[in-house]
Formats: C-alpha cells, sequence, structure tokens
C-alpha cells in the first residue's frame, strides 16, 4: 500500500500527519482550559457554559486549521506568528538583546525520530476512520428518518393544535411538524430546513398533558436556539478528529449544557420544577435514537439533570470520571499543557539569543528537556521540566535558524524572573530542521529580591518558573501595589495577571468612582467582562454607584445598555437592578411589552409582565381568548385561567355542548373541580342533559359519577334530579346500600326514604 502511494502526494500526507498529531494536544489544552472554566462556572447559567464550551470545540478546530495552513505554506510573512498559545494565555513577550554573536559547535546526531516517518500509516488510517465514521453516521440519519416520512402514526388530534400554540408561545416563525412513531423511543428533533418533532405513540398513553406538554416545549427549545445546526457540526468535527478524546469529551460537554439550556426553558414556561422532574422521570424507561443529526438528549443522566433542577450538586457519572483522566493524560502525554499552574506561555516573534560561551549549568537549575520542529518556515519549541511542567512557543523559524548549520547551539530565552537555556543537536530533514537537547531554568536572582522587597518570599521553585511562564513583570506588580493591592498572595497576584486584572483596567475603574475593590471583586468583574466602556454607559443611563456584584449580575443575565434603552422608550423608566434582571430572566423582552400593548395591555408594571410570562399568558393566548369572547380580561384573571389551565380548546369543547357565554370565573371554578367536556357527555348519555354550570360543579364536588348514576340506574332509579343525587351522595347512599335496603323491604323505596333511612341509620 504504502509503495502504491503517488510521490507527489507524500508531502501533503506528511503535513496532515502533523496536523493530527498537533491537534491531540492542542485538543487536551482546550479540554483542559474549559474544565477549568466549567468548575469556575459551575454555579452560572447553563447557556454561559454552554457558550465556553462550544468555542472550546471552535477553537480546537480553529487551531488545527491555523495549523494546517501554517504547515502548507512555504515562507513566512514579516508580521509575528500567531499561534492557539496566544489566544489562550496572557503571557508576556521575552526580553532579548540585540547584538548577539553566535558559535557553532558539535555535529547532530543521525537517524533522530520525525514525525514524517509515520506519515505513510497514519494518513491512510485516519482516513480510513472517516470514511467509517461518515457512513455510520450517515447510516443513523436514514434509520431516524424512516421512523418519521415511513411509519408515522396518528396521535390525539387536540395535539396538534395545542403544538402549533406551543410553537406561538415560544416565538417559533418557521414550519415544525409534531410526528408520532411506535418505533420511536424518546422524543427527538430531526432535520435542519424543515425541523420534525418525533415523539414515541407511548408518550400520549403514558404521561399526564401538562407533562406531554413540558417535554414538548422541551424538544421546540432545540428548534428555536438552532441546536440541530450545532449538532451537525459537532458530529463533522467528532468524525474528522475521530481519535481524539479531548473532541469527544468537549461534544460531551455541548450536548449535557445543551440539555441544561433546553431544561430551563421548560422551567421558565412552566414554573413547576416540581413536574417536569416528573415528566423527565417518566421518560427515563425511553432511549434516544443516538445519530448526529438528532437534536435530543444525548446521554446526560436522568438524576443530574434532575439534582440541577433543584439546585443540587451534581455527582460525577463513572464515565464522566474516565473521560476526563483521558483528557489529562492525553494533555500530558502530548503535550505543551501545563499540570502545575493553568495557563500556557504565549507565542514570541522575537529572536533568541545565541551565546559565544557554552552554558554551564548550575545546581539550582531546574532542568528539562526541549525539541524543536519546523514546518512551513515556522519553529515550535516544547519545554519539559524534571516535574513535568510543560510549555510551548513558536518563533520564527527564518530568525531562529539563519546562524544554526549542522552544530549544537546555545539559546537563550529572557523574562524578569529568570533565563530559560537551551543546549542540544539539530539536524536537517527535507528543509526542515528537527532537533532536542536539555533546557535549564535559572532565576533571577534581582527578581527575586525585588519581589521580597515587594511583600513576595518566593524560594519554591515551581512558583518561579509559574512567575517567567506567565511572565509576571515587577512593572506589573508595582503598579499593582502602587494602587494599594500590597496583600496579595502569590496565588491572587498569579490569578490577577491570568484575568488581566492590570494596573490600568483598575486605574479606569478608580475613575468610575469604583474604588478600593477587592482583588476577587476585580477578577470577578474581568471574567465577566464588566468593562469600562460597559460601566459608563450604564452611568448614562442613569445607573451610577452600582456595586460589583450589581455590575456582574447584569452582564451574567445580559442587561445590555441597548436592553435599558428599549424599556426607556416603552415607558418603563428608572428601573431598578433587580427589576432588570427579573425581566431578563422570565424573557420579558420588549418586543413582548410592545405586543401586549396593541392587545390594550398598556402599562402594566413588571410584577404584571413577569407574572404573565412565567404563566404563558401570551399574546397568543390572548388573541384565542378574545375570539371565543373573552376580551378585555384582567391580568390577574388572565393568569388564573392559565394556572387552572382554562385554555381555548377547553372553552370550545364546552361551546359544542352547549355551554356558550360562560364567565371566565365560571370557567375557572368548571375547571377547578374537573367539570370537563368528557364529565358532560357521560351524564348526557345517562339522560342528564342542561344541567346548569353550578350543579354540575355540585355534583362533582360530591363525586355524583357517571358510575354511581348507572349503578342505580340498574337498581331502578333512573329518574332521580340533579340535587336528589347530591343529597344522596352527601349522605352515604350508596349503590350497595340501595339495594340491601331492596332486598330487606322487597319494594322500591323512595329516594327521599332511603335518605331518611341512612341518616337515622336503618
Amino acid at each position: 500500500m504504502i509503495e502504491s502511494i503517488p510521490e507527489a502526494l507524500r508531502p501533503y500526507m506528511a503535513t496532515m500527519t502533523k496536523v493530527l498529531f498537533h491537534s491531540l494536544w492542542q485538543g487536551g489544552l482546550a479540554a483542559l482550559l474549559l474544565g477549568a472554566a466549567l468548575a469556575f462556572l459551575r454555579q452560572s447559567q447553563a447557556r454561559l457554559r454552554y457558550l465556553l464550551s462550544c468555542l472550546a470545540l471552535v477553537s480546537v478546530v480553529a487551531v488545527s486549521t491555523a495549523t494546517g495552513i501554517g504547515l502548507f505554506r512555504q515562507h513566512i510573512s514579516e508580521a509575528p506568528v500567531t499561534t492557539v498559545a496566544a489566544q489562550v494565555n496572557h503571557a508576556a513577550e521575552a526580553i532579548v538583546p540585540e547584538n548577539a554573536a553566535t558559535t557553532p559547535v558539535a555535529v547532530t546526531e543521525q537517524g533522530s525520530f520525525s514525525l514524517a516517518h509515520l506519515h505513510d500509516w497514519v494518513f491512510p488510517l485516519w482516513l480510513l476512520g472517516v470514511i467509517l465514521m461518515s457512513l455510520y453516521h450517515v447510516f443513523g440519519w436514514f434509520r431516524v428518518r424512516r421512523l418519521a416520512v415511513r411509519e408515522p402514526v396518528e396521535y390525539p388530534a387536540r395535539w396538534k393544535e395545542q403544538f402549533a400554540r406551543l410553537c406561538a408561545r415560544m416565538h417559533i416563525t418557521r414550519p415544525v411538524q409534531l410526528i408520532c412513531s411506535r418505533r420511536a423511543l424518546a422524543p427527538c428533533v430531526i432535520g435542519l430546513v424543515k425541523p420534525v418533532v418525533l415523539v414515541p405513540l407511548s408518550m400520549f398513553s403514558n404521561l399526564e398533558p401538562s407533562d406531554i406538554e413540558m417535554i414538548l416545549v422541551h424538544e421546540l427549545a432545540h428548534v428555536r436556539r438552532y441546536d440541530i445546526l450545532v449538532n451537525i457540526l459537532q458530529t463533522v468535527i467528532e468524525t474528522a478528529l475521530f481519535f481524539n478524546p479531548a473532541v469527544w469529551w468537549i461534544s460531551q460537554q455541548i450536548r449535557v449544557e445543551r440539555e441544561h439550556c433546553c431544561d430551563d426553558v421548560v422551567v421558565q414556561h412552566s414554573g413547576d420544577r416540581v413536574s417536569y422532574a416528573r415528566a423527565l422521570a417518566s421518560l427515563e424507561e425511553l432511549r434516544s435514537v443516538r445519530t448526529g443529526f438528532v437534536a435530543a438528549a444525548a446521554g446526560m443522566p436522568l438524576l443530574a439533570r434532575v439534582r440541577r433542577l433543584f439546585g443540587l450538586p451534581t455527582v460525577p457519572n463513572r464515565s464522566a470520571r474516565l473521560g476526563a483522566a483521558g483528557v489529562v493524560l492525553l494533555t500530558v502525554l502530548t503535550g505543551v499543557g501545563m499540570l502545575s499552574f493553568p495557563a500556557v506561555s504565549r507565542t514570541l516573534s522575537e529572536t533568541f539569543v545565541e551565546t559565544t560561551e557554552p552554558y554551564k549549568p548550575q545546581s539550582d537549575d531546574i532542568r528539562g528537556r526541549w525539541e524543536i520542529e519546523t514546518y512551513g518556515g515556522r519553529a515550535h519549541i516544547n519545554m519539559r521540566f524534571k516535574r513535568r511542567w510543560e510549555t510551548g512557543f513558536t518563533v520564527r523559524a527564518r530568525e531562529l535558524l539563519s546562524e544554526i548549520s549542522q552544530t549544537t547551539t546555545h539559546l537563550e530565552m529572557r523574562r524578569d524572573a529568570g533565563t530559560f537555556h537551551f543546549v542540544g543537536d539539530f539536524e536537517e530533514d527535507d528543509e526542515e530542521w528537527w532537533g532536542e537537547g536539555e533546557c535549564f531554568f535559572r532565576a533571577n536572582s534581582e527578581y527575586l529580591e525585588e519581589m521580597d522587597r515587594l511583600g513576595f518570599d518566593i524560594d519554591d521553585d515551581e512558583d518561579v518558573l509559574s512567575l517567567a511562564i506567565h511572565n509576571v513583570t515587577l512593572e506589573f506588580v508595582r503598579g499593582l501595589i502602587d494602587l494599594g493591592y500590597d496583600d496579595l498572595t502569590y496565588d491572587e497576584l498569579i490569578t490577577a495577571h491570568i484575568h488581566d486584572v492590570t494596573p490600568e483596567y483598575i486605574k479606569e475603574m478608580n475613575g468610575l468612582g469604583y474604588r478600593n475593590l477587592k482583588m476577587d471583586e476585580l477578577v470577578t468583574m474581568q471574567i465577566h467582562d464588566v468593562e469600562p466602556d460597559f460601566v459608563l454607559q450604564l452611568a448614562e443611563l442613569g445607573y451610577r454607584d452600582l456595586d460589583a456584584d450589581e455590575l456582574v449580575t447584569m452582564q451574567i443575565h445580559d442587561v445590555e445598555p441597548e436592553l435599558i434603552e428599549a424599556y426607556t422608550s416603552l415607558g418603563y423608566r428608572d428601573l431598578d437592578v433587580d427589576e432588570l434582571v427579573t425581566m431578563q430572566i422570565h424573557d420579558v423582552e420588549p418586543e413582548f411589552i410592545e405586543e401586549m400593548a396593541e392587545l390594550g395591555y398598556r402599562d402594566l408594571d413588571v410584577d404584571d409582565l413577569v407574572t404573565m410570562q412565567i404563566h404563558d399568558v401570551d399574546p397568543y393566548f390572548i388573541k384565542e381568548m378574545s375570539d371565543l369572547g373573552y376580551g378585555d380580561l384582567s391580568v390577574d384573571r388572565l393568569v388564573e385561567m392559565r394556572i387552572h389551565d382554562v385554555d381555548p380548546d377547553i372553552v370550545r369543547a364546552l361551546s359544542e355542548l352547549g355551554y356558550q357565554n360562560l364567565s371566565a370565573r365560571r370557567l375557572v371554578e368548571m375547571q377547578i373541580h374537573d367539570v370537563d367536556a368528557s364529565y358532560i357527555r357521560r351524564l348526557a348519555e345517562l339522560g342528564y342533559r342542561d344541567i346548569s354550570p353550578s350543579r354540575l360543579v355540585e355534583m362533582k364536588i360530591h363525586n355524583v359519577s357517571p358510575r354511581y348514576i348507572s349503578d342505580l340506574a340498574e337498581l331502578g332509579y333512573d329518574d332521580i334530579s340533579p340535587s336528589t343525587l347530591v343529597e344522596m351522595k352527601i349522605h352515604g347512599v350508596s349503590a350497595a346500600y340501595v339495594k340491601k335496603c331492596l332486598e330487606r323491604t322487597g319494594k322500591r323505596i323512595s329516594p327521599r326514604e332511603l335518605v331518611e333511612r341512612k341518616i337515622h341509620g336503618y
């Protein structure tokens, strides 16, 4: 097979092999950073965690693509090189002198290992894997599509109208079809252009109507959020990087947070976490059909979802722990991510320094190994220190190799905290350079003395190396101290540097009136993008003197200045932060307020608007009720009707049975006592027609059931009035008691006498 590969394709195969190998550590690094972020944001909104997970997956693809483009380029531009390390960390640039000399030394070792030696095998195996994975997903898609297209079954007709109302309530404008199948095991969404919600037939017979509605809302949330598109992109990425466990782990986090997002939508619409948890439990026995083209819950344990709904901490299952352990192991084995601290150093665009004297290691140096490879005009250096600290740098190969021949060379990279020394061998392979050797880090004693004078007693090798890799400069430290942050711990200093809590940021916030903030407050503000511009815009809108927690809360819930301006234009001025956040949490958008105003509901207060959204009193519901003769209802009455499930279907069903023009209050009363259309029809079949609504409620309250009436009729009592039936029920005159009395007396006893006998204990 190898001999049959055309020679012209070998360079491209070699390049793809390198891209695949690099994607391992790149994916591992992205997964580790995502894991740290998700752990830190454990209590944050699911949509923020979902966004971060998606960004992590996209970053792996973007960086792998950039790596591939760089490998195919034969000449590097004069602009500085940018890699993934520059996108995920904030360490500063190294300091190098301009007048460095070079010195040649010994010849390189021959026959050293190169990734290029593997391309003849790796690329064909990868291509085969991609083909097999593609076939698996295509067959899965056809299997699920067949359930929707070839094997649909009828379901209760009322759910067609109810499904249309749910779509309108969730502001889904594109057509969505509800299809039922006997072979479907759990609800799912298929199709991108023409989405279909596919549900099992058993759902309509095994679940309560309210539970079915919540499940449908969950699936429609997938449609509204275009989750099917994201899932398709996930499938493509998983197929291309099927060998990378970090990609699978990140993709699983996306699916988990996606379900959390849709769960939150259901809770916001229903306001009932307990009922939704019950609905999830009812679906637990059903298994979803797994395919990359389906946007349903994929592998999210029920217990974890229920615990989250009630705000309880979740315990990672065994597979989740194994997945996380695999990602960590992958990063350690392939590595440029660091295990001892959560960041990796930034790309360097400047040259290294070659010294004229051989480097003489000292006993207190931190020792490690380094290796270098060049491709497409770029050189990447990996460093591994004795305790498995790892980091990497990408530099201009032209500058690095301009004076290097096949000789041993000593290079330096200088930073405030110390100097990295590289000593080793190089070799040339197909016009590219490869090399490896020893790496030494020597701390800068003057830096340590100055840090000690500034209050940081740094006597641990790990701490010094961490400061060098993050490039925590003395200027940065002095800037914080000058602003009053002179009691920071070492960890707080590193955290401030990682999250860009710079002296400049603090000065800008001071100028806006935010003085004497604690470092953890500043870090939290930076994490949630509370920038000076955001604070300034809020101040211009009248929101001055907000504390740090209020600013962060507004950012978390997307309370942007533009949103406040929209509320103001609708007459909602001087809203406090709690009101703004509450309106955002419950989706009281400006569009919702405008639609309500068009229906005559103007000048509603915030509590009314929020209550209407919580209970799904939406414009669609109001319009339908108005068409049925229930216009100009108060907000309280509308909410009451919604709470007790008085919907247009119920009104129409009662109207068909002759109960027109019922008051809203009467409708609620009938619904509270389960006086529904089926009860009225059953009474009519037994000869009880045209009963007043109040009498129907009375009969239902006292459990005058069709079965009770039927049992009495079999005993010859088929002409009892509704009021007498109620009286008999009140006094416990059961069918069995009537039968017993008839057997004793041998003659028919009037209903009134039966009641008297029961009262007096005969």
